[in-house]
């Protein structure tokens, strides 16, 4: 009985430290001002263009630029207080900087391995791929939702040292082989009652096409079977102990063979929004093929996609600009 009140009150101090934090990250949206400022000097750039007024052209640029360089200012610094806001959380985030980085060999295996065969094999599997992904999600969060499955510290690590991304020559190892034995409590004790749909949300990317994976075959001086993200995923979550137990999920599931991780969270000072970068073999319907898995925290993700348009902006010019577009775009939509 001590002992249970006692995690309540440890629980709700978490959670009254975490709801502080929050509200310095509650902004990280633009301001609706910016955006509708930047679409209307986007589509009077476009209109330009189509006029052939160069200068016209410029002048709406150089004003696109300056704004865009202050947003991305804005953002950067709120790196420092979403770290400070997951940090709150103790254990919770410190268990994401214990996965250790994997580099096995990580190139494609294709009887043809040609840009069009790895192609044509991804095409095949994209739809398993997702089907596949969507199922974990959709279990993992129902298994949260009704509380009965025995998800423990013991099973999340015992998967993740299996992978090998818990090295035993780590440094945090003793961390982690004290959470194992000593605490056998489910981890659904230690939500703190996020929504499902802030649980885990999984979005896909476009399958790469062959003219975008040609251009960064170009660009980075790669061979064609380096290429790993022709099928790719971006997994979302509201809580680092969440991140974690689903990479676990994943890599004990049957379909998926872990092949690579670089985990962006052990570093002390972030200068883009981190994630845990996985490379993933996927298996299904008698072929094989290497996909990407971005592992996000919602901050961390929400500051990543915000920084897409003044990135854009600043890098390109005012011909890319009005012929590509970046505010006037839709985004893709999630699941679920």
């Amino acid at each position: 009985m001590v002992e249970k009140e006692a995690e309540l009150t440890q629980q709700r101090m978490i959670l009254r430290t975490f709801r502080a934090a929050e509200g310095a990250t509650r902004n990280i949206q633009p301001s609706e001002e910016y955006i509708k400022t930047m679409k209307a000097l986007e589509r009077e750039l476009c209109i330009a263009y189509c006029d052939s007024n160069a200068p016209r052209c410029e002048e709406l640029f150089e004003q696109m630029q300056a704004r865009a360089k202050l947003e991305n200012t804005r953002l950067t610094r709120l790196m420092g207080t979403c770290q400070r806001k997951y940090a709150a959380l103790g254990r919770r985030w410190e268990i994401l900087r214990l996965i250790s980085e994997k580099n096995s060999k990580t190139v494609q295996q294709w009887p043809l391995p040609t840009l069009v065969g790895l192609s044509i094999q991804a095409r095949l599997l994209e739809e398993p791929f997702r089907a596949t992904l969507k199922t974990l999600v959709s279990q993992f969060n129902e298994s949260l939702d009704d509380g009965k499955t025995e998800i423990t510290w013991p099973l999340v690590l015992k998967a993740l040292r299996d992978a090998g991304l818990i090295e035993s020559g780590d440094g945090h190892r003793a961390e982690a082989e004290a959470i194992a034995t000593s605490d056998n409590r489910r981890i659904t004790n230690y939500l703190l009652f996020w929504p499902a749909k802030l649980r885990c949300c999984v979005s896909f990317g476009p399958p790469k096409g062959l003219e975008r994976a040609q251009a960064k075959l170009r660009e980075e001086r790669q061979f064609p079977t380096s290429l790993c993200d022709f099928m790719r995923a971006s997994l979302e979550f509201r809580d680092p102990l969440l991140l974690v137990a689903f990479l676990a999920n994943v890599a004990r599931h049957p379909n998926f063979e872990v092949v690579r991780v670089k985990n962006k969270f052990r570093e002390e000072h972030f200068t883009q929004p981190p994630n845990v970068h996985v490379n993933v073999l996927f298996k299904a319907e008698g072929l094989q093929h290497i996909a990407e898995l971005q592992f996000h925290l919602s901050d961390f993700l929400t500051i990543k996609e915000c920084q897409h348009g003044p990135y854009e902006v600043m890098r390109s010019n005012y011909m890319d600009l009005a012929e590509q577009g970046v505010y006037l775009k839709q985004k893709a939509a999630s699941f679920p």
